[in-house]
């Protein structure tokens, strides 16, 4: 059975405001009540609005003296009380209040106290109507897609609804909607990935062609319109780029849709990866790196500081150092003996000795989380992206890193492939210069051969678009993002990026020395 719609009554006056409670029930909703006077009771509206996730407010104009002219402290509390949407109830204003209550501050209605309660039921009943997937009538199939919002972002069970009311915000004239999601359950069995932050589905209301939808935490989604609207709107060329539509908000959630222009058939690229060619693999990740996104990639300057950790930290935030600061080093089932990587960045990013200043540094404009699950691929071959959460300013390599990063660390995880993963690890770390792979024929495993032909093209376009041949800043980048997915993933998974951490480590402070070192052990 779906949560009752919870109303939050603001009204200074005793009586008036025990009549709004005894409304508001017998109309079928729950009334949450304001207490306090004067600042107490704003103050108190504001936070049980937020506690008890309340839809609308019934909030009285007059809430400090209602024999003041001037005050309007309950249209001054709206902005405060969003989401949840405010019915201005009053004795006091006229036509031109109530045009202000709505257009300057953000409410939805004003009825006044002298109305007869079907008035007030009327408009309450209408502004519901906006937001509720229920009161609408609004049907979303499959149900389990619903269940898949609130499990993966973690939406506290009695307030569940919020799941469904998103949707209703983000298509307030649909009667049905047919949801496909889209990435990490939906995606690919290649491995174990981090933890999703958001859900992504593809939605198509009533007869409408379908368009993409994202869920996630309501201030994720305000940083994906932010930096959409920056970095994103009318800068990339040609057509093949997403376009948020719409954005909206409730308590816990926030949504966005995007319209994909000419696109169809979509698939997260790491299910497109597993069946595909791998011709077909580098004709789409040229596509996007060198048509969507190459024209960003040409404005790149020279930044403030030629630190590749301080440059990484600006797009990821401290906060990934402080966690890896924290592991230990596990034990690995093979023979080699490379650095302990916590111990080892502390000292190559010591601030009197940063080793991670390199010349000839570059940024600009960058993805900033180029994950399989942010590629969509069309059946066009086409790779269009999403989730501009971490878009903006940024080393120039990081997006080719990350997705590279992405490929190596979603190998099926298992003591018994740790043989394999270490002989990925060691060529990956090999050349120094961002070139295409030689000998690839003579790689044992066909699963890590194709990674290795999708890496030695990613690399290849790396050199191209950010006009650099040295790999050394692009395995120093490797390296800082292996260590950021390793701060949230689980064993065994973690243990994988903390070895390949750790030959990182080791291949950067052996630069010019013979690589693998003759005592290591490649391959059981």
């Amino acid at each position: 059975m779906r949560n009752k719609i919870r109303i939050l009554i603001v009204e200074n006056e005793q009586d008036y405001r025990e009549l709004e409670v005894d409304l508001v029930t017998a109309w079928g909703y729950e009334p949450v009540v304001a207490t306090g006077k004067g600042d107490a009771l704003l103050q108190d509206a504001v936070k049980k609005a937020k506690t008890n996730r309340c839809q609308v407010a019934l909030v009285d104009m007059r809430l400090r003296n209602n024999y003041d002219d001037t005050d309007i402290s309950g249209l001054n509390i709206i902005q405060a009380l969003h989401p949840c949407r405010v019915i201005v109830v009053s004795g006091y204003g006229d036509q031109a209040v109530a045009r202000k209550s709505i257009k300057e501050k953000g409410a939805e209605s004003f009825v006044g106290k002298q109305e007869d309660p079907e008035v007030l039921q009327e408009e309450l009943e209408n502004v519901i109507a906006k937001f509720s997937a229920e009161k609408r009538g609004l049907r979303i199939s499959p149900e389990s897609a619903l269940e898949q919002v609130t499990d993966t972002l973690r939406i506290p069970e009695e307030f569940s609804e919020q799941a469904a009311d998103i949707f209703a915000l983000l298509f307030p004239k649909a009667q049905k909607l047919r949801l496909r999601q889209l990435g990490h359950e939906d995606a690919s069995n290649f491995g174990t990935v981090p933890r999703p932050r958001s859900v992504v589905f593809e939605v198509r209301a009533d007869e409408l062609q379908p368009v993409l939808v994202k869920i996630a935490r309501r201030h994720k989604i305000k940083i994906e319109r932010d930096n959409y609207a920056a970095y994103i709107d009318n800068r990339l060329p040609g057509h093949k780029y997403p376009r948020i539509e719409k954005v909206d908000y409730l308590w816990d959630l926030g949504g966005a849709t995007y319209t994909m222009l000419g696109g169809s058939g979509f698939q997260p690229f790491f299910r497109y990866y597993e069946t595909a060619a791998i011709s077909d693999i580098n004709f789409t990740i040229a596509q996007f790196f060198e048509k969507t996104w190459g024209p960003l990639y040409a404005d790149a300057r020279a930044p403030e500081t030629t630190s590749l950790f301080q440059l990484y930290n600006k797009v990821w935030g401290r906060e990934w150092f402080d966690r890896i600061c924290a592991f230990q080093m596990p034990s690995f089932p093979h023979t080699i003996t490379p650095p302990d990587p916590v111990d080892w960045i502390k000292k190559f990013i010591d601030p009197e000795n940063d080793r991670s200043q390199t010349a000839g540094t570059q940024v600009a404009i960058t993805h900033g989380d180029l994950h399989g699950d942010n590629l969509l691929i069309d059946d066009g071959r086409h790779a269009w992206f999403i989730d501009f959460e971490r878009s903006g300013e940024g080393p120039i390599l990081q997006d080719f890193v990350e997705l590279e990063s992405d490929l190596i660390n979603r190998l099926p995880c298992s003591d018994d492939n740790f043989p394999v993963f270490l002989d990925l690890c060691l060529r990956v770390t090999r050349n120094q210069s961002l070139d295409s792979f030689d000998g690839l024929k003579n790689t044992p495993d066909a699963q890590i051969q194709k990674i290795l032909q999708t890496i030695s093209t990613l690399r290849q376009l790396a050199c191209k678009c950010a006009n650099t041949s040295d790999a050394r800043p692009y395995l120093i980048g490797l390296l800082f993002n292996t260590l950021f997915r390793a701060t949230i993933v689980k064993d065994p998974a973690q243990r994988r990026a903390l070895m390949l951490a750790s030959i990182l480590c080791h291949r950067i402070d052996h630069w010019d020395e013979p690589w693998p070192p003759e005592n290591w052990q490649t391959m059981p």
